[in-house]
């Protein structure tokens, strides 16, 4: 016995190493009060030094000095200040008798509060720069000034409230990110385009006390003759074009909401809100002679409303020679399609700018039918105004494919982009009838790529991408096939531009039958701040396999099975899905990528999803046409991020009300692939980080799902082609929350291995009391084991550290596939934690099903006694060396075999063999605990 060891030891501790990360000083301190080394050079800085305004030094000297207000020949600006001074002042005003004009040197005044300053004759200020930088500041009036840029005011988020009446403002952009005003008054002004406001709580109230914009004033530079027409365009916070309206004597409303004048003069047109929260008025000069007035039909009958055109800089190119008619008769949709054509040919005719942008469509609000697809050109942007809502019914779609590559069909839709190409601000609905049997044949939005076709493919060179895509604030509801679907195509934008916050969200896919979004080869795809809710179908009793938000590629139905192709259908890369709520799809996956190359899913809500989050690869498994050995899954998703997701959160429930109330079948789910890709089988290992999410609400149900989870893995690890560097990169399975709404939320797994890991982690997460299977699922499905830790098949390499398991689990880590040949590589088990550490010393048997502790070795008398998990029935000593146990080629030491006392889970064996011996390990034959 002196040359071999005889192996038998309780786990030790691993290690949980952390990051701290250091920021530059600059970066920690931003927008913190530094504490300043006052040098005497600048105490002696005078009030007139810091503030070459003497109005200004004069309201600050006052500020500090309040008792010299009776006695203002005792004011000194010559007197000295020091920054700490300067820093105790909140509120500073000015007086009609020193209006302040140069705002320089304010920034000084770092906490101020209040400003107000109101200018007169006697001086007005012009700048704002010195308040760019000035975060603290809540209250500001700058009445009767020459202001006319508004941008130094755009980091001031903290504004309650914001006077700026009597200015020379003519945009309000700069306002937009200001979420915290309350009152907000621009009257006097220039502005004639108030939808940067739309979001501003003083706008939202809708009433003249917290919001006013009256008197915009704007004086048309061009005199007109009598017979010509003017036009301004104003438009609400909303988005809605406000009427013209002027004396009958003076002028006529046309169509377009232009005025064509009658009589000379200097004129007037008034603009007025619903509200009488904006008021304009358009000043023009008007020369020649006066016309009889005579009553004459309008250009445009009420169901009929101009399409405007803009070239790239903004301007009103053309209006009215292109008219959308409002009804479902074939005549309105025939004017609709001729009107779209011709809007498209006159911006076909605009050269580009710097960005490739041609210029705008712009529908105006209101309902329109189209009987075609509507098939836009490179540059365009194509937008509503308003509420814009395009129906196209499912009898007015191709019946069949329009196109068939590689044997892979598309479909007809409303909209097909092209390069450089923005859709927003518009409701495209396809009236779909909830009998509708089609799932392919009405599509929202398409945009497709040259991926060419016929025998010996190519990869897509840069030109055969689409390139720049946007498509912004667009609901897509009731259609028989896709909401967006995207093929071959970089940088693509999918968002809405306000947070997700209620059902009717501006950028949202609702009642599709297929898929909500998918992008198919796409590179640099985000899906962000969009609603999909109510995707997939049933038909004749069989699920639809249809996502709510996917990246993926094209898996070709070619007889090979389009694994030769793969070159012209190659990875999604670069995608994220985040701040996006997904909901009601009972019957397949949420958010998906299969097969991207850099993925992050982040931020995002999931409520009544069969399978919440899913990453994985491609299946050929069942393709009949593959040898058997080339049957699997391939190209692996890699470099992967899930991240602070919510998964069937009781709050989100509560305020999204889903209809499908079921439990998930798994929260997230990553999945390597048996094939990394065509040729030599090199398995495809899936590395990234899953961390920070909550998860609730979990079932596997069915007999495809028995290995899932809140989180099931399988063959993650080592990245795909690293498997043999010194430091591959892993997975790591970090910091979320399971089952913790209530016992048995998550039934069978917390965290599930469905076998095959490399290189994987599980540290701090926190699993709450898992569940057994219900009476329906075990009809299904039969009896499985339950615990907050599965391993559900074998060849698994794990670290655990300090995860915290509810006390009332039977056991920590439940393993299925323990045996001769399980090939479980299994560390640090002893660093997990029970929620009540009373039962950390007493329970360390139940930390791992096949644990072995409390191991007490008597070498005098060759007795060995311990505990074991719930799941051993005999305990053998071997004796080896590690590379021994390592190829299970250690030998038996005879005498040793024993069955435990099922009763209390304990082991006493004695054996000569053992006499005069010591331990070092414990192998429970090709599972290692260390």
């Amino acid at each position: 016995m002196s040359k071999k060891r005889t192996w038998i030891q309780k786990a030790s501790y691993g290690m949980c190493l952390g990051t701290l990360l250091f920021s530059p000083a600059e970066s920690w301190l931003e927008d913190q009060h530094p504490i300043e080394a006052v040098t005497q050079a600048e105490v002696e800085l005078s009030f007139q030094e810091r503030f070459p305004d003497p109005n200004l030094a004069h309201a600050v000297y006052l500020e500090l000095y309040p008792e010299k207000t009776l006695f203002p020949e005792r004011v000194n600006l010559e007197a000295p200040v020091s920054a700490e001074q300067l820093a105790t002042i909140t509120t500073l005003a000015d007086t009609p008798e020193r209006p302040i004009t140069d705002l320089t040197g304010i920034q000084q005044l770092s906490h101020l509060k209040t400003l107000h300053a109101e200018g007169d004759e006697g001086g007005r200020i012009q700048q704002l720069e010195p308040l760019a930088s000035m975060k603290n500041l809540e209250h500001l009036t700058l009445r009767n000034e020459f202001i006319q840029d508004l941008t130094p005011l755009a980091k001031l988020t903290q504004l309650q409230s914001l006077d700026l009446s009597m200015n020379r403002i003519t945009s309000v952009q700069a306002l937009q990110g200001l979420t915290q005003l309350q009152t907000l008054r621009l009257t006097g002004n220039q502005v004639t385009d108030f939808r940067p406001l739309e979001e501003i709580p003083a706008v939202q109230a809708k009433d003249t006390a917290h919001f006013e914009a009256l008197a915009q004033t704007i004086q048309a530079e061009e005199t007109k003759t009598t017979g010509e027409t003017s036009q301004l365009v104003v438009y609400t916070p909303e988005g809605e074009q406000i009427a013209a309206n002027v004396a009958s004597s003076q002028g006529e409303v046309q169509a377009g909401n232009t005025v064509k004048w009658l009589q000379p003069g200097d004129q007037m047109v008034q603009y007025r809100d619903s509200e009488t929260q904006i008021v304009a008025f358009l000043q023009q000069n008007v020369v020649g002679e006066k016309l009889v007035t005579k009553q004459v039909r309008s250009v445009l009958s009420a169901n009929v409303q101009p399409i405007s055109i803009l070239n790239a800089k903004g301007e009103l190119i053309k209006q009215d020679s292109c008219v959308m008619m409002a009804g479902d008769s074939d005549a309105a949709k025939d004017v609709n399609k001729a009107s779209i054509e011709a809007a498209l040919e006159k911006i076909s005719e605009l050269v580009p700018d710097i960005n490739q942008h041609r210029g705008t469509i712009r529908l105006p609000s209101g309902e329109w039918y189209l009987k075609q697809k509507i098939k836009l050109i490179d540059g365009v942007t194509f937008e509503g105004q308003g509420k814009t809502t395009l129906y196209r019914a499912i009898g007015d779609f191709a019946k069949t494919s329009i196109s068939t590559v590689d044997q892979v069909q598309y479909y007809d839709a409303m909209i097909d982009m092209a390069n450089d190409t923005v859709v927003r601000n518009l409701t495209l609905d396809g009236l779909r009838a909830p009998e509708a049997s089609m799932i392919f044949h009405q599509n929202g939005i398409t945009a497709k790529g040259n991926y060419g076709e016929g025998p010996n493919p190519q990869a897509p060179t840069a030109k055969d991408y689409l390139q720049n895509l946007t498509i912004e604030d667009v609901a897509i509801q009731n259609m028989a096939g896709s909401g967006i679907t995207i093929d071959l195509a970089k940088n693509v934008t999918i968002r809405g531009t306000t947070a997700v916050t209620a059902p009717n969200h501006a950028m949202k896919v609702e009642n599709v039958k297929n898929d909500g979004i998918i992008g198919y080869s796409v590179e640099n795809m985000r899906v962000e701040n969009t609603l999909t809710r109510t995707i997939g179908h049933n038909i004749n009793g069989v699920d639809g396999k249809n996502y709510n938000i996917c990246a993926t590629m094209r898996k070709m139905g070619h007889p090979d099975p389009g694994l030769a192709y793969y070159v012209r259908y190659p990875n999604s890369r670069d995608v994220t899905f985040q701040h996006n709520v997904v909901l009601d799809n009972p019957y397949w996956e949420g958010l998906d990528g299969h097969s991207v190359q850099g993925m992050t899913i982040a931020q995002n809500v999931v409520v009544g999803v069969d399978r919440a989050i899913v990453v994985g690869g491609q299946d050929y498994s069942q393709n009949e046409a593959l040898p058997v050995d080339d049957k699997g899954y391939y190209y692996p998703s890699q470099d992967v991020t899930i991240t602070n997701n919510r998964i069937n959160q009781a709050v989100d429930r509560q305020i999204w009300q889903p209809q499908n109330q079921a439990k998930s079948q798994v929260g997230i789910a990553v999945w390597g692939t048996t094939h990394l890709a065509p040729g030599p089988r090199v398995t495809g290992y899936t590395n990234g980080v899953v961390q920070g999410n909550a998860i609730d609400a979990i079932e596997p149900s069915s007999s495809i799902t028995t290995h899932y989870g809140a989180i099931a893995l399988k063959l993650v690890g080592n990245k795909a082609g690293t498997e043999n560097e010194a430091q591959p990169q892993g997975m790591l399975v970090t910091q979320n929350t399971i089952g913790k709404a209530a016992a048995n939320s998550v039934q069978l797994a917390g965290i599930s291995s469905a076998g095959s890991t490399r290189n994987t982690t599980l540290a701090a997460n926190h699993i709450g009391v898992i569940g057994s299977s219900s009476p329906a699922a075990q009809a299904v499905i039969g009896k499985f084991t339950h615990a907050p830790i599965t391993l559900r098949e074998k060849y698994n390499t794990m670290t655990f550290q300090h995860n915290i398991m509810a006390n009332q689990n039977a056991v920590m880590v439940q393993d299925d596939k323990y045996g001769i040949r399980s090939d479980m590589h299994l560390e640090g088990q002893a660093t997990n934690q029970w929620e009540d550490p009373k039962d950390n010393t007493t329970r360390q048997q139940d930390q791992y099903s096949y644990a072995i502790t409390n191991v007490q070795w008597d070498g005098e008398t060759g007795t060995v006694t311990g505990n074991v998990g719930n799941q051993v029935g005999t305990v053998e000593i071997h004796q080896g060396s590690r590379s021994d146990v390592l190829a299970n080629s250690q030998q038996a030491v005879a005498n040793t075999y024993t069955r435990i006392n099922p009763a209390t889970r304990t082991f006493r064996i004695q054996s000569n063999a053992l006499k005069g011996t010591n331990y070092r390990e414990v192998y429970l034959a090709r599972t290692m605990i260390r």
